[in-house]
């Protein structure tokens, strides 16, 4: 007879479920996603910077020249770089100098005309 404190095995020993495969951390799709917006943001904030630059720069010229109408002072060229920001791509043809600031999908232009003396006579925004 079996003792009666062993317990009594009725038939064979039950299987356990496979276990099921682990899904992964993320989904490439996901990632896909992340890297895409990982992407626009910075598109975006390239785009923003040259923007802020060109927009800076401008003003901050245009405010010189409406500064001095009244003084009889002159703003040349050599004092232009106290008032620009970033580091635009300068382009001086025949007493006209252009400034670019690239961005990643626009670039933000502006143009500066010099008299003689290379004193700035008035600056403009190119489309």
């Amino acid at each position: 007879m079996a003792d009666p404190l062993e317990p009594e095995v009725l038939g064979p020993p039950q299987e356990t479920a496979p276990a099921k495969p682990k899904k992964p951390a993320f989904p490439p799709s996901r990632i896909a996603f992340l890297i895409f917006v990982l992407a626009a943001v910075v598109v975006i904030a390239l785009e923003l910077r040259a923007r802020w630059q060109f927009t800076g720069s401008y003003r901050a010229i245009e405010a010189e020249l409406a500064k001095e109408e009244g003084d009889s002072q002159t703003l040349y060229r050599k004092d232009l770089d106290q008032f620009l920001r970033g580091s635009p791509v300068r382009e001086l043809q025949q007493g006209v100098e252009t400034f670019t600031w690239r961005g990643v999908l626009r670039s933000h232009r502006m143009k500066v005309t010099y008299g003689m003396g290379e004193f700035v006579l008035g600056i403009e925004q190119v489309p």
